[in-house]
């Protein structure tokens, strides 16, 4: 048990130190940003995560209290999907499920109505893209 708690420890520590390390730090997320992101927002949209819209949009129940979720990991990976593929349609849905993904899991459980409001804001982030998004090399 006590090695166990040893252990527990030290990888706390290394995800700890590489939060510190890298100057980002990630909560625990259902769609995670890919290792292979590269967040460098001089190089272009395609590197900023959620460009122009928040990367952490504020989930506001008027009688609760205001909450967050984070859209970085379904953002990133739309970033991906459109360097690598000219399937515009296929990037998009792509994404549009992704960001569902992402509200479900931060407010899974939920019965106040914050998965409604972030379920909505998803979809105003996949209008978004299917209005403006261009697939294809980097930008």
């Amino acid at each position: 048990m006590r090695k166990l708690l040893i252990l527990s420890c030290a990888l706390c520590a290394g995800i700890l130190m590489f939060s510190l390390s890298s100057g980002t730090a990630f909560a625990a997320s259902a769609v995670p940003v890919p290792p292979e992101y590269v967040y460098n927002p001089k190089l272009g949209p395609r590197h900023d995560f959620c460009t122009w819209s928040s990367d952490e949009p504020v989930i506001n129940n008027k009688q609760l209290k205001r909450r967050t979720v984070d859209f970085r990991g379904p953002c990133a990976r739309h970033d991906l999907c459109y360097d690598r593929s000219a399937n515009k349609a296929g990037c998009d849905n792509q994404f549009k499920r992704d960001l569902d993904q992402q509200c479900d899991f931060t407010f899974q459980g939920d019965t106040t109505g914050y998965l409604d409001y972030c379920r909505g804001r998803a979809q105003a982030y996949y209008a978004g893209v299917v209005a403006g998004g261009t697939p294809g090399a980097a930008q």
